[in-house]
C-alpha cells in the first residue's frame, strides 16, 4: 500500500483544531468524505454547557445498511502548547502532531481502509465528541435511536494500543460531594469545625477500599484506585449574597474557619467493588465524614461505569487476521476508562480498542504515531472489512 493518501488525510485532520468544544470543523470534514462515498450520515448535536462562541458540535453515525462491522473514533484531542503542533511533521519514521496517535492516526487508518475497499456497505462509522474531557459525546450517543438499532458483530475503537487487543479495562466512578462544617472567627477556631478535615475522611476511604477489595492476582483488577482530583475549601457564601448557586465558596475569606468543601473523587472500581456499587462507596464516605463531625450537604455522580471484561473467544476472527499479517496476537488490560465501556454496556456486542502506537506518546507535547505501526493498523482494518463483508445478521 502507498501511504501517501493516508498520511495526507492525517495531515488534513491534524491541522484542524479539534480541542474541547472545537470538534465541529473536523466533524464537517469527515461528514463530507462519508457522504461523497454513499454513506447516510446522522448527526446528533451535543451542546450541553458548550460556550456560545463555539459552533455546534455533534456526534456522527454513518451507515449504508445494518453494519456487521463498525469503526469508532473520537474527534477531540487534548490541548496543545503551541500552534505548530497542528502541522504534521515526518521525522525518523514517525509522524508528529497533536492527535497523531490519539486518535487521528487510527481514524485516518480506518477511513482510508474504508475508501480503498469497493465493498464497504457492511461497515458503519461512528464519531463522538468530548471523549478527552467529560464523555458527553458517547453518553448522548447511546440514547440516539439510530445507534440503538445497530447490531454489529464487532465494534473497533481506534484508540492507540500498540497493535494490542484491549478487551478489558477498569470502570470509573466520579463523585462530587459538598461537605459542611461550622464557621467561626479565625481568632477562635476551636468554636468552629473546619471543612478541610474532609481530607482525612478521603484518606480513610482510600485505605478502606484498598484493604477490603484487595485481591492477590496479577492483574489491574487486583485493587481499586482512588484519587482526590479536586478540593476547594472556604467560607460558604450566603444565599442572599449568591442567589445563583446553592453552594458557593468565598475565595477571599481568610479570617474565618471554612465551613464548606467541594471534593471531587475519582475511583477506578474492580469487579468486586462494582458488585457493591457507587452508592456503597458514598455510604462509606459519609460514615468517614461524620467521624470528623462534618455533614454531607449534596452528592453528585457524574460518572458511574463498571469495569469491562470481554471473553477472548469473541476475537477469534481478529486473531486470524493478525496471524495472516504476521502480527503477534497480544491482549492487554487498560487501567483507565474509555468509550468502550459505555458502548459495550449499551450494545452488548464484542468491542475492542485497537490501533497504532505508541500509546505512551498520547497527550504529550511531542505526540507522534509510528509510521510502521500506522501502516500495519491500516492493513488490519482492511482485512477486518474483508472478513466481515459476507457475515449475515441473525
Amino acid at each position: 500500500m502507498k501511504m501517501e493518501p493516508l498520511i495526507s488525510m492525517l495531515k488534513d485532520m491534524v491541522q484542524i483544531d479539534s480541542t474541547q468544544y472545537r470538534e465541529a470543523e473536523l466533524g464537517e470534514y469527515l461528514t463530507r468524505i462519508l457522504e461523497e462515498n454513499g454513506y447516510t450520515v446522522t448527526r446528533q448535536e451535543v451542546n450541553t454547557e458548550t460556550p456560545k462562541e463555539f459552533p455546534s458540535r455533534f456526534n456522527i453515525v454513518a451507515t449504508k445498511k445494518d453494519p456487521t462491522l463498525i469503526f469508532m473514533g473520537h474527534l477531540d484531542t487534548v490541548q496543545y502548547s503551541t500552534r505548530d503542533m497542528l502541522t504534521l511533521k515526518e521525522e525518523g519514521g514517525s509522524l508528529f502532531g497533536r492527535g497523531a496517535v490519539d486518535m487521528k492516526g487510527g481514524i485516518a487508518a480506518f477511513m482510508q481502509a474504508l475508501l480503498d475497499e469497493e465493498r464497504n456497505d457492511h461497515v458503519g462509522v461512528i464519531f463522538t465528541v468530548d471523549e478527552e474531557y467529560e464523555l458527553k459525546g458517547v453518553n448522548n450517543l447511546v440514547k440516539l435511536p439510530e445507534f440503538k438499532l445497530l447490531h454489529p458483530h464487532l465494534l473497533v475503537i481506534a484508540e492507540p494500543t500498540n497493535l494490542k487487543i484491549i478487551n478489558e479495562h477498569r470502570g470509573c466512578y466520579e463523585i462530587h460531594v459538598y461537605v459542611r462544617g461550622k464557621s467561626a472567627h479565625a481568632s477562635t477556631p476551636s468554636e468552629g469545625i473546619s471543612s478541610i478535615k474532609v481530607i482525612h475522611a478521603c484518606e480513610r476511604l482510600e485505605k478502606l477500599l484498598e484493604h477490603q477489595f484487595f485481591r492477590d492476582v496479577p492483574s489491574m483488577f487486583d485493587t481499586p484506585s482512588m484519587n482526590v482530583g479536586y478540593l476547594q475549601v472556604g467560607r460558604m457564601i450566603s444565599a442572599e449574597d449568591n442567589p445563583d448557586s446553592t453552594y458557593a465558596i468565598d475565595e477571599n475569606s481568610v479570617n474565618s474557619v471554612p465551613d464548606l468543601a467541594l471534593v471531587k473523587i475519582d475511583i477506578r472500581p474492580t469487579p468486586q467493588l462494582h458488585s457493591k456499587g457507587i452508592d456503597y462507596v458514598i455510604r462509606k464516605f459519609e460514615q468517614e465524614v461524620k467521624k470528623e463531625r462534618l455533614t454531607i450537604a449534596e452528592t453528585r455522580k457524574p460518572l458511574n461505569y463498571g469495569p469491562v471484561s470481554i471473553d477472548r473467544e469473541k476475537y477469534k476472527k481478529v486473531e486470524d487476521v493478525l496471524h495472516s499479517l504476521s502480527i503477534p496476537v497480544e491482549y492487554s488490560e487498560m487501567p483507565g476508562f474509555t468509550e468502550m465501556g459505555v458502548v459495550y454496556n449499551a450494545l452488548k456486542c464484542p468491542c475492542m480498542n485497537f490501533g497504532p502506537g505508541p500509546e505512551s506518546a498520547s497527550h504529550k507535547d511531542g505526540e507522534y504515531v509510528d509510521t510502521a505501526s500506522l501502516e500495519k493498523t491500516y492493513h488490519v482494518y482492511t482485512e477486518l472489512i474483508r472478513t466481515y463483508k459476507d457475515e449475515q445478521h441473525e
